[in-house]
C-alpha cells in the first residue's frame, strides 16, 4: 500500500524514458503517491513539456533515441524557467552519470519503486534550484 506524503502532494514529476512499460509503472506509482505526473518518450518531447510547465522533479533515462538524457539535461538547463531537481536513470553507473551531469540523484537499473519514491520524495521536499529573489 502506498501512502500519500502530504509534504509533496501536488508536486509535479516528469518521467522521461523510451521504455513505455517503465514510464507507465513509474507514472502509476507516483500518481498513487499523490504526485502530478507527466511522461515523455524522449528528450525532445520532454523539452516541449518543460516549456509548457516546469516540473519539480525530472526522472530521465540516459540512453534514448532522438534527444538522449545528456542532451536533454543540457537543453533543459538552458531554459529560463529551469528549476527542477533531476534524477538520472541508467543501466550502468547511474550515480557516476549523475555526478558527471551535475544532477541530484542517480538510479541504476534495475531499481525498485521504493527507491524511486524515496528519491522523488526527498528531492520534491527541497526548495527549487534557481529561486529568483
Amino acid at each position: 500500500m502506498v501512502f500519500l506524503d502530504f509534504a509533496v502532494v501536488g508536486s509535479s514529476v516528469l518521467v522521461v524514458d523510451d521504455a513505455a512499460e517503465l514510464r507507465r509503472v513509474i507514472g502509476t506509482v507516483l500518481k498513487h503517491a499523490g504526485y502530478d505526473v507527466q511522461t515523455a518518450e524522449n528528450g525532445q518531447r520532454a523539452l516541449e513539456l518543460c516549456k509548457l510547465r516546469d516540473p519539480d522533479v525530472i526522472l530521465v533515462d540516459i540512453d534514448m533515441p532522438m534527444v538522449n538524457g545528456h542532451a536533454f539535461v543540457n537543453a533543459y538547463r538552458a531554459l529560463p524557467t529551469a528549476n527542477a531537481r533531476i534524477i538520472v536513470m541508467s543501466g550502468h553507473a547511474a550515480e557516476s552519470e549523475a555526478r558527471t551531469m551535475a544532477c541530484e540523484f542517480g538510479l541504476s537499473k534495475p531499481f525498485s519503486m521504493d527507491e524511486v519514491l524515496a528519491a522523488v520524495r526527498y528531492l520534491s521536499s527541497l526548495t527549487p534550484v534557481n529561486v529568483s529573489p
